[in-house]
């Protein structure tokens, strides 16, 4: 079942794609960084910089790190070019009531670059080997963001007895934008996406990318959190200067296709399924609200493909909803907890309204 939230203006973005236990096995545990001043998420960031990594079984490894206790767990992922670190803002309330853990993908902050293409089907099978390799037990809630959206998604359609709960922030569906061309193919970001994370690696390459640079401005601010510790600002300008950020970006960017990505499929799964949708303002393309109410659709047809799904559109909030919205994707996780461990339904009416 579906329901909406009336719509409220707010920031729309036009663009369509965007613990921890020593001792166990597969686990590397990576060196920790001083501590750091006083900052709204300091908890957060000192210990994901002393997170392990865990060893697929490929011999690469990527950083994990969880905190918290109880199950279900909690699995995040996140959109294109973000890491662990697009969680902080959240990652630490939602541990007060389960396990939660984020994740780097391949070659994002310390995990280890990838060695094929970064195809969706590359990216879920990164997901299953990191939750088999790191022993995490199932069945999970995930949440993922855009592109993080679209990756929990197939993990849950590949692995349906793994997955008790799906909350899909903004996320990326298949055929996105060869459906979004239907009604503004002027609006396809693809080529220019593609452009801009090219020119990112080569100044990355080319040690360009400096603090307060024109580069360094269009490559690294956009995805780089803004409220880590003064203490790692540096270390983090450091890893992108090193360029393994802007790297892993292009070479998601290049190997994601739209057309190809199987989900959802038109069967439907027994998981839960809460959608939270970004609410409309105008970008001043002339069919802006037009584009906006296809992505709305899309995310219906998302929540349809559970018998128990919702789609809600959330006031004031935009695609990056861990920072506008909060609040919101807090309640939202907490929500499904609990009604993944009362064996219950979610219903199918949103909470989130002026």
């Amino acid at each position: 079942m579906i329901a909406r939230v009336l719509l409220v203006p707010a920031a729309w973005v036009a663009t369509i794609l965007h613990g921890q236990v020593p001792g166990t096995p597969g686990v590397v545990h990576a060196g920790s960084s001083s501590v750091p001043p006083k900052s709204p998420h300091e908890g957060w960031w000192r210990e994901y910089m002393a997170a392990p990594r865990v060893r697929l079984p490929d011999g690469r490894r990527l950083t994990l790190f969880c905190q918290g206790k109880g199950t279900p767990v909690v699995i995040l992922d996140i959109g294109l070019g973000g890491g662990a670190w697009g969680w902080a803002t959240v990652q630490g309330e939602m541990a007060r009531q389960t396990r939660v853990c984020s994740y780097d993908r391949a070659g994002y902050s310390n995990s280890d670059p990838a060695r094929t293409p970064r195809t969706f089907d590359a990216l879920e099978a990164d997901l299953a080997a990191l939750l088999s390799a790191a022993r995490l037990r199932g069945p999970y809630v995930m949440v993922g963001q855009s592109l993080g959206g679209a990756i929990v998604g197939l993990y849950a359609q590949r692995h349906p007895g793994k997955v008790a709960g799906l909350v899909l922030v903004d996320p990326a569906v298949g055929r996105q934008v060869e459906r979004m061309a239907a009604i503004a193919p002027d609006a396809d970001p693809t080529a220019s996406r593609l452009a801009a994370a090219r020119d990112c690696a080569r100044a990355a390459n080319d040690g360009t990318l400096l603090p307060g640079s024109k580069a360094e401005t269009s490559c690294v601010a956009p995805d780089r959190p803004g409220f880590e510790p003064p203490a790692f600002a540096s270390d983090t300008y450091r890893r992108w200067q090193r360029s393994s950020n802007l790297h892993a970006k292009l070479a998601e960017t290049e190997g994601l296709d739209f057309a190809t990505l199987s989900w959802p499929r038109g069967t439907q799964t027994k998981a839960r399924i809460l959608v939270l949708t970004r609410s409309f303002s105008s970008t001043g393309h002339p069919r802006a609200h037009e584009m906006w109410a296809l992505w709305n659709m899309m995310h219906d047809e998302v929540a349809a493909s559970s018998v128990d799904g919702v789609n809600c559109v959330v006031p004031r909030s935009t695609h990056s909803m861990m920072s506008s919205r909060p609040d919101v994707v807090i309640d939202t996780v907490s929500t499904m907890v609990d009604a993944v461990r009362g064996h219950r339904r979610i219903g199918n009416r949103c909470r989130y309204s002026d």
